[in-house]
């Protein structure tokens, strides 16, 4: 499982750089529904064994993805892009990272 958790901390990092990641991109305002369709496929692919430590990097890049996407709506409108489907693309993310890490 290390290398498997090592992989996915690797492909979170990807999409937090900029200027090609997905939230690199958001940083920035900039909002392609097909990218963020793409990077929910990537979060879905996240599957950790149940009553397992999680790797703390992994957690780290993960809980803050919802969190962070709130914070981009108003740099997508000023940019021109779909709030709409923003709003829709943070609550997808927000649902798979509680269920990638649990909720309380």
């Amino acid at each position: 499982m290390g290398e498997q958790v090592q992989n996915w901390i690797q492909m979170l990092e990807t999409e937090w750089q900029t200027p090609g990641g997905f939230l690199g991109k958001a940083r920035k305002g900039i909002f392609a529904p097909q990218q963020g369709t793409g990077f929910t496929s990537k979060l879905e692919s996240i599957k950790l064994p149940q009553d397992t430590p999680i790797d703390r990097r992994l957690v780290s890049l993960l809980w803050y993805m919802p969190l962070f996407l709130g914070w981009q709506k108003k740099r997508v409108v000023e940019k021109g892009g779909d709030l709409l489907a923003f709003e829709q693309l943070t609550n997808r993310v927000e649902a798979i990272v509680g269920k990638i890490l649990g909720v309380p």
